[in-house]
């Protein structure tokens, strides 16, 4: 839950920009089903009131198609997730045409044999979302980091953010 303070530091406040802050679905899963598993300084950002937090269709996309696969272990209704996370503050971000069509020049640089091919899917659109609307996509995949500035990784065992490698490294 979002915690509200006076008006008067809220408005003290206003004047600092803050980068608005997208989640995967990973995180925000934890954030509404999980938060006992969202790391503390991922859980801090997210109950300061100051801070503008993005929800992606993609991760309800994402969310409803595992839900209709029946899996007796993903219990998630994405009606129900979308407006808990409107409820605490997020704003929507729609697919637009500019997204899906950036995902032909974003490098292949995270591939995972362990998991479906529609898993890159969805992490590849919220990066070229992160990138083209100027967020900061924080993932609980490393592996996202490589894509640059605009992603980092939390570190589930120490529960900090990870910082990325330099935007070159991602191009290799």
């Amino acid at each position: 839950m979002r915690s509200t303070r006076c008006l008067a530091e809220l408005v003290a406040n206003s004047h600092e920009q803050r980068q608005p802050l997208l989640l995967d679905t990973q995180l925000l899963l934890w954030w509404a089903v999980e938060p006992e598993r969202l790391p503390a300084v991922v859980a801090g950002h997210l109950a300061d009131p100051l801070q503008p937090l993005t929800l992606s269709v993609v991760s309800l996309w994402e969310v409803a198609i595992k839900a209709s696969l029946g899996r007796a272990d993903f219990q998630v209704d994405a009606t129900a997730l979308r407006l808990g996370l409107l409820g605490q503050g997020f704003q929507e971000l729609p697919i637009r045409a500019e997204h899906a069509l950036a995902v032909q020049q974003l490098p292949w640089i995270h591939r995972d044999p362990h998991r479906c091919a529609e898993d890159f899917v969805f992490d590849r659109l919220l990066v070229v979302q992160a990138q083209l609307e100027g967020l900061r996509l924080l993932s609980a995949d490393r592996q996202l980091a490589a894509y640059g500035d605009h992603v980092q990784a939390v570190n589930e065992r120490s529960r900090e953010l990870l910082s990325h490698p330099a935007p070159s490294a991602a191009a290799s």
